[in-house]
């Protein structure tokens, strides 16, 4: 189980994944149709260079937001929400 699903509440658990599960389709289907039509207008060999470009790039972004999120956000913790019963 994800946290998403603990996050949410209960009546609301399957709904949420579903809408969870059909976002991530949907960007992964888009993502792929304009990576490939990336690369049909220019070459493989240049949608291989960006994709690593925009991948440290990404991670650069990723790092510093990371680095400076806990700082400006404060989020309160529901311990009830990681706590499940066997």
């Amino acid at each position: 189980m994800t946290y998403a699903q603990y996050a949410l509440p209960k009546w609301y658990g399957a709904r949420g994944m579903a809408y969870f599960l059909m976002a991530m389709s949907g960007k992964m289907g888009i993502g792929s149709a304009l990576w490939g039509l990336f690369a049909d207008q220019t070459s493989l060999r240049y949608s291989f260079y960006a994709a690593g470009i925009f991948s440290v790039v990404m991670g650069f972004v990723l790092v510093n937001f990371l680095w400076i999120w806990p700082k400006t956000i404060i989020l309160k913790w529901r311990p009830t929400c990681m706590s499940y019963q066997f």
